[in-house]
C-alpha cells in the first residue's frame, strides 16, 4: 500500500494527472478501456518525468535576447538571394516518367528552347500558360531536393533529372539577384518572432545535444555474464 501511495504522490507532484487523464478520455473515449488505467498513468508519468528533465537540464539554460535576434537577422540577410527558375516535370516515379524526362533532356541537348520544351514535355498543369517559368523565388518555397539543386546552380545551367515526391524535374536557373538587406533594427513583431523562434530552437538543440553527450560520457556500462 505504501508503494502505491508513494508512486501516486510522485505522480501528483509532477503535474496534474487527473486533468491529463480527463483530456485523454475526452479526446479518445476508448483509450483508457483499451490500454487500462494503470498503463495510461504510467505513460503520463513517463511524459511528465521527461518534461521535468528537459526543463531542468535544457530549457532552464536557454536565453534569447534582442542581440541574439538581431544577429540572426543579419546572418540571414548576408548573401540572401532570389533565383529566376524554370522547370520541366515528368510526374511520378515510373519508368515512363523517367523516359519522358530523358526525352526532354535530348530535346534540350538538340537545341530546343527550355520554355518551348516545358510547354511540350512538362506535366505541370501551369506549363501551358507559364512555359515552366516559375519566376523569382526565395529559399524555402520548394521541396528540399528541388531547392538544394536550384540554389546551387549558376544562371544558364540546366540540371540533370532531379527526383522529388512529385516526379522528375529538369531545372533551369535563368538569373539570380541579391535581396535588399532587411533592416534588423526596425523589425516588425512577426519578423522578430520568427528570428526569436529560430534562435531559441538552435540554442535548445545545442543544449540538448550537449546534455545527451554528457549522459553518454558519464554512463556506466557493465557486461553481465
Amino acid at each position: 500500500m505504501a508503494l502505491i501511495y508513494n508512486w501516486w504522490s510522485l505522480f501528483v507532484r509532477l503535474g496534474n494527472p487527473k486533468a491529463r487523464m480527463d483530456a485523454i478520455a475526452a479526446r479518445e473515449p476508448n483509450a483508457i478501456a483499451t490500454y487500462g488505467e494503470a498503463e495510461m498513468k504510467s505513460f503520463i508519468l513517463k511524459d511528465l518525468l521527461k518534461q521535468q528533465v528537459m526543463q531542468r537540464e535544457v530549457n532552464a539554460f536557454l536565453h534569447v535576447d534582442d542581440g541574439d535576434v538581431a544577429a540572426a537577422c543579419r546572418k540571414a540577410g548576408a548573401g540572401a538571394r532570389e533565383i529566376h527558375v524554370g522547370h520541366i516535370l515528368a510526374r511520378g516515379d515510373s519508368p515512363e516518367a523517367l523516359k519522358k524526362i530523358g526525352e526532354a533532356q535530348q530535346a534540350l541537348a538538340g537545341g530546343m528552347d527550355f520554355l518551348q520544351a516545358a510547354q511540350q514535355f512538362s506535366d505541370d498543369p501551369s506549363a501551358a500558360q507559364n512555359k515552366g517559368d516559375l519566376g523569382f523565388v526565395k529559399a524555402g518555397q520548394f521541396v528540399k531536393e528541388f531547392e538544394q539543386t536550384a540554389f546551387a546552380m549558376q544562371p544558364g545551367q540546366v540540371s540533370p533529372p532531379v527526383k522529388t515526391q512529385f516526379g522528375y524535374h529538369l531545372i533551369k536557373v535563368f538569373e539570380t539577384r541579391t535581396l535588399a538587406a532587411e533592416n534588423c533594427d526596425t523589425m516588425d513583431e512577426a519578423t522578430r518572432g520568427r528570428y526569436l523562434d529560430q534562435v531559441y530552437q538552435e540554442q535548445r538543440e545545442k543544449r540538448l545535444k550537449d546534455f545527451l553527450a554528457k549522459l553518454r560520457a558519464e554512463a556506466t556500462i557493465r557486461i553481465l555474464d
